[in-house]
């Protein structure tokens, strides 16, 4: 799957036409002239379009919420980019547990002198000496030498130890902002499909409902012309239809681009047909608890945003630890060995061992400028948590408080429903007997299309208040239970090693 998405990403973006569209506006802006984007659309064939979106499975006859929510958490690129961020974090804890080893080092050489390398030499205790006239040789022409070193610094080790530890956290840190991205992909899933139900419920009668408005126009003009007292009463009803309809109509554009943001979102190919499931059922919140307070803990728990500040004040305690590892004396130690294959020398096979000891005395002297920056750096991560742990405390009130509300707008919404609903099934059967006009029942069918797309609306509106309480309390979709997301059990396997998540659902549950 990953060489797939790659060889499509190459052919989507290749390197040939950006470089030609981007000579191109280049171009038209140096000519002080308008691009013409027909002819930069004429340069993508149909076939590099369709390769800009990933292939997924054929939707079927409809398309549902879970299947949309399905197909967002895995072809949604937004939320995919926040996904292999945490994969790739993952990926990373363990490459500093290289430093815990010695370094060794290898070296091997050969030399060829053009002549042969001679000495002279005199007493060390005669220094006034002549020195001899003969020369002697002391280095083969041809020779082999190598070398092998391991050295060990403890201060590298314990710094390395603490790095490791430290970049658990930032996968951890990367986990929860995918979750965080998950939980809104949820959001924008949700209440784009809901808004994307209404639509292509109205969309089913709008041309029907067109139809039935101008047959109710001409009716009442009609009347008019065979009644002329009557005329002013019958402009009224004419207005009256026409604002019904525009006050319809505004509601039916407002819907018109839902589809094609939920294609946008789960990333479905351009141009992909599809019909959602009109039947879905409307969901609505278990019991919550009453208490403010308990609602906020109980967000507090949940919230992946909290858990970064948390993993983020771990991340800061253990630079604290390495601010002050860095103020031991650093102890290396070494072993090695040498062999050079001069036959004029004597004892050029050895190995020795070593132990250095270093100590930045400037490092101590800036001890006290590191600790004032330690305070201050705890300050600040203490303030910006209090400013999350604030946030959320007031996202839950709002959530809560606009899912109330809606639950009244929409219970509003199914009783005018279903009053409209009689009221114009009243006026269809006093039409058929004839005591009501043609315009009258266009007009009761107005009101009635009026009160049902206003419902679906508020349905809308009610299960995007839904996804956004549990959000609110961290109790939204859990994009880590998905297969495609396998990566994140491993980042959760990794780091409650270290307790630094909470446990997995599942394991709550049993």
């Amino acid at each position: 799957m990953a060489s797939g998405k790659q060889s499509i990403l190459r052919r989507g973006y290749s390197k040939r036409s950006m470089v030609a569209a981007l000579a191109g506006t280049a171009l038209s802006l140096a000519a002080c002239s308008s691009l013409d984007v027909s002819d930069v659309a004429a340069n993508h064939t149909a076939d590099e379009l369709q390769a800009l979106a990933l292939t997924q499975p054929p939707v079927g006859q409809t398309l549902s919420l879970e299947d949309a929510l399905a197909r967002g958490f895995v072809f949604n690129l937004d939320y995919q980019v926040q996904r292999l961020r945490a994969v790739q974090s993952l990926g990373e804890v363990g490459l500093s547990e290289a430093d815990y080893l010695p370094r060794v080092m290898l070296a091997a050489g050969y030399t060829r002198r053009s002549n042969i390398q001679a000495s002279v030499g005199k007493r060390v205790d005669d220094a006034s000496g002549e020195l001899p006239t003969d020369f002697f040789t002391a280095t083969d022409q041809s020779r082999t030498f190598g070398t092998a070193l391991a050295a060990w610094n403890l201060i590298d080790f314990g710094l390395s130890y603490l790095e490791n530890e430290k970049q658990k956290r930032w996968a951890g840190n990367d986990y929860e902002a995918a979750q965080v991205s998950c939980a809104s992909l949820a959001d924008r899933v949700v209440s784009t499909y809901w808004r994307a139900v209404a639509f292509e419920r109205a969309a089913a009668k709008n041309d029907w409902l067109r139809w039935r408005l101008e047959i109710g126009l001409a009716a009442s003009k009609a009347r008019a012309e065979a009644a002329p007292e009557t005329l002013t009463a019958e402009l009224f009803l004419q207005r009256e239809l026409i604002d019904l309809f525009r006050w319809y109509d505004s509601i039916y554009v407002s819907l018109s681009s839902s589809k094609a943001e939920l294609a946008g979102l789960i990333n479905l190919p351009p141009g992909t047909e599809f019909a959602l499931n009109l039947e879905q059922t409307a969901d609505n919140l278990q019991a919550l608890p009453s208490d403010s307070v308990e609602l906020v803990k109980l967000s507090f728990a949940n919230r992946p945003e909290l858990r970064q500040r948390l993993l983020l004040d771990e991340v800061n305690q253990i630079s604290n630890k390495q601010d002050m590892v860095r103020l031991f004396p650093g102890l290396s130690v070494l072993f090695g060995g040498e062999t050079d294959s001069n036959s004029f020398l004597l004892n050029n096979s050895f190995t020795h061992i070593g132990a250095s000891l270093s100590w930045d005395l400037f490092e101590l002297a800036r001890t006290t400028d590191r600790r004032r920056q330690q305070t201050n750096r705890a300050e600040l991560l203490a303030l910006e948590t209090q400013l999350v742990a604030n946030a959320v405390a007031s996202q839950v009130a709002m959530a809560v408080s606009e899912y109330q509300a809606r639950n009244k707008t929409i219970d509003y919404a199914w009783r005018a429903n279903t009053v409209q609903a009689e009221i114009t099934d009243r006026t269809m059967a006093q039409y058929a007997s004839g005591e009501a006009t043609e315009a009258a029942v266009v007009k009761e069918e107005l009101l009635r299309e009026l009160a049902i797309i206003r419902w679906d609306v508020d349905t809308a509106g009610h299960q995007a208040a839904r996804i956004r309480v549990l959000n609110a309390l961290g109790l939204g979709p859990d994009c880590a239970a998905l297969p495609v997301a396998a990566g994140y059990e491993a980042v959760r396997t990794a780091l409650r090693a270290d307790q630094i998540l909470i446990p997995l659902q599942s394991e709550t549950e049993s």
